[in-house]
């Protein structure tokens, strides 16, 4: 039996990781739907605080809080006790920077269901998702408004987590114009950014109606 290379060692760990990454996502989703993270809060938690408020056996909390920490999510300083770390800090409602909505769509079982059917679209050239729904995405999210706000959040958070909306407006001339567009843009996260870089322009956020139904609250601010 020869002994295997290092070279070799990493290739295999890289495809374990990614068998085990299905599975690593419902951990996260779990999370997220549980909002752990503002459960935890600025300092450190008790595993057995944490699995009263979700009345369930502290054992079986704990061992998801131990998968979050191999995750880089939170760390365990002392036996059963947690706290946040910067990315765990990331699936805080409070953080202005959160991607918890983001983390909840992508992890939320109608997007999760889709993808099981990747090879369709690659045998059909079709999206998978109105096969198993019956009806194009944004049809299903229209008739379904508690999704459609969670879709549009999620959005607006990929938008300003990715650095787009801060990047863009200074590295794109807009100044030359008068009027500019955002296609399919939302709640109007990145036109609002554009504007403020650029207040002699005119912006305009084209969308479906549930796609534009945050926008004015987006542009108009939180109040004084």
């Amino acid at each position: 039996m020869t002994e295997q290379s290092a070279a070799q060692i990493e290739a295999r760990r890289t495809i374990m990781r990614t068998l085990f990454g299905t599975m690593v996502t419902q951990a996260v989703g779990v999370a997220a739907r549980w909002e752990l993270a503002d459960a935890i809060g600025d300092g450190e938690a008790a595993a057995a605080d944490l699995a009263r408020v979700y009345d369930i056996p502290e054992e079986r909390l704990n061992r998801l809080l131990r998968v979050l920490a191999c995750l880089g999510l939170c760390v365990e300083r002392t036996p059963g006790r947690y706290a946040l770390t910067e990315a765990g800090y990331l699936l805080r409602k409070d953080n202005p920077n959160s991607l918890l909505d983001l983390t909840r769509l992508l992890t939320h079982q109608t997007m999760q269901e889709a993808w099981l059917h990747l090879e369709t679209s690659m045998r059909t050239g079709r999206p998978a998702f109105d096969d198993v729904f019956g009806t194009p995405v944004f049809t299903y999210l229209g008739e379904r408004p508690e999704l459609s706000a969670l879709f549009n959040s999620a959005m607006s958070q990929r938008t300003k987590g990715d650095g787009v909306a801060a990047t863009l407006p200074q590295r794109y001339d807009f100044g030359r114009f008068s009027r500019v567009t955002d296609v399919g843009g939302g709640d109007g996260t990145l036109l609002t950014t554009i504007l403020k870089h650029h207040p002699s322009l005119r912006g305009v956020v084209f969308d479906t109606p549930e796609g534009v139904a945050q926008a004015s609250k987006t542009v108009e601010g939180p109040p004084s």
